[in-house]
């Protein structure tokens, strides 16, 4: 018969510096994801407005600019309409909306991150 004569687990270094790294993605991803939640809240306004489908062809820039002013501010989000371009092709109408988001980390640490929302979405 065999008898162990060490513990075998993990100790309390290791668990230390576990706890620490899930610690600070957990804190990263605090940071990060209220950006991508403005971004889904972002596109899904752009979406909004082409309701019922299709019908962002027959509207003027005007009445599109006001559809986004009013999703904006139901939704809160502190953008103007004039920020998103408007792009006329043949037959179709699409939105887009280049951004930066930052936010701070630690002190002087940032994390920047660009989006590119368009409706509707190419491929």
């Amino acid at each position: 018969m065999y008898i162990q004569k060490t513990n075998s687990g993990i100790s309390s270094f290791k668990m230390l510096i576990t706890l620490f790294v899930v610690l600070f993605f957990g804190f990263c991803a605090s940071k990060v994801a209220p950006l991508y939640y403005k971004n889904i809240l972002i596109s899904s306004v752009l979406e909004s407005v082409d309701t019922p489908l299709g019908n962002l062809n027959d509207l003027s820039a005007t009445e599109i600019r006001t559809a986004l002013n009013k999703g904006f501010q139901v939704n809160g989000i502190d953008l103007n309409a004039r920020e998103i371009e408007i792009i006329r092709d043949i037959g179709q109408t699409r939105l887009s909306y280049d951004y930066e988001a930052r936010t701070e980390l630690f002190a002087n640490i940032s994390i920047v991150i660009n989006f590119e929302t368009r409706y509707p979405k190419t491929k």
